[in-house]
């Protein structure tokens, strides 16, 4: 991508990684088109000494501390510094929390990614009972956690409940104050925070024009007549493998299985609306807000509203996701 006259990149980026909402397109697509980041990409257990790269961390809990206690913080966390960072952009995408369930369950959860098609397959609400608490969640691998997988990842989930079980207040292993770790985190020290549903939204491509200082026409769009092709926002990819081109367009479970999947993701529905929030705040400020404004409304909290906005989804496609 053509650098941004008169813009200062961030010296390195620290890419986050949610599972299932749009890392595979952020990385190849956004951070291996700019040229200074082009040569690093690298997991963080083998990652590119020079701190002026970008790296990944795979579906791990994290931990933001103080840099003299980044050593000290207890395993399974993946422990950031708060400043001053080796990198200085920390980057974390997160998407409405059902729809990126039922995502999943069609990427690997039907049946195994590399496995035989079998002759039958779970339905949804049996995949998120198999896989929910009190299933094994290890802090170092957050896979494939249907319930309240956000909250999770930055509030410092390690092994189990953070919570005890009966208290006031405590739900599926988490509590408010949880809730507010994680939102505190991603409005605090997660400043390149986005959103899945807008990733090509004008709006926050102009924010990250502005924030990773690469050319647009400063409305979020690319500057020219004609696309180039590195200009891939319109066509946000999905990660490749899975099962998701057997997905039909329209496609929407049982009700039952979307309240389910509503109620194990109360403290992440509460988090998305905050997160949302915040990046919209944050386009505002930088790009102003008619971009702010017209960013596209998310699917609704409630399992009547989710399955209307399901059977409404076409079918994926490797450049469009079903929704």
């Amino acid at each position: 991508m053509p650098k941004r006259a008169e813009c200062v990149p961030p010296q390195g980026v620290e890419l986050i990684v949610v599972r299932g909402t749009g890392n595979k397109f952020f990385a190849e697509d956004v951070l291996d088109q700019l040229s200074y980041f082009a040569a690093g990409s690298a997991n963080a257990r083998d990652a590119c000494a020079d701190a002026s790269t970008w790296r990944w961390t795979e579906a791990r809990s994290v931990a933001f501390v103080p840099p003299a206690t980044v050593a000290a913080t207890p395993r399974p966390l993946f422990a950031l510094p708060t400043g001053p960072r080796a990198r200085e952009a920390y980057v974390a995408i997160l998407r409405h929390p059902i729809l990126r369930v039922a995502s999943r369950y069609w990427f690997e959860g039907r049946w195994p990614q590399h496995a035989p098609e079998p002759a039958a397959k779970p339905s949804l609400g049996a995949w998120v009972n198999a896989t929910r608490l009190p299933a094994r969640q290890s802090g170092g691998h957050l896979w494939n956690v249907p319930d309240d997988l956000y909250t999770k990842q930055f509030a410092g989930w390690r092994d189990g409940p953070m919570c005890h079980h009966g208290s006031a207040g405590c739900r599926g292993g988490l509590a408010e104050e949880n809730l507010e770790k994680a939102i505190h985190a991603l409005a605090t020290h997660v400043d390149a925070l986005l959103i899945t549903e807008w990733l090509a939204a004008p709006g926050q491509i102009e924010w990250l024009a502005r924030k990773f200082c690469f050319a647009t026409d400063g409305r979020g769009g690319f500057d020219g007549a004609t696309a180039p092709s590195w200009w891939h926002f319109p066509n946000a990819r999905r990660a490749g493998g899975g099962h998701h081109g057997r997905r039909p367009a329209g496609w929407a479970p049982d009700l039952a299985d979307l309240e389910l999947l509503v109620d194990l993701n109360s403290w992440d529905l509460r988090l998305f609306a905050s997160a949302a929030d915040t990046v919209r705040r944050r386009i505002r400020a930088s790009a102003g807000a008619a971009l702010a404004d017209a960013l596209p409304a998310l699917a609704p909290s409630d399992a009547p509203g989710l399955r209307a906005r399901l059977r409404a989804c076409p079918a994926p496609t490797d450049r469009r996701t079903a929704c």
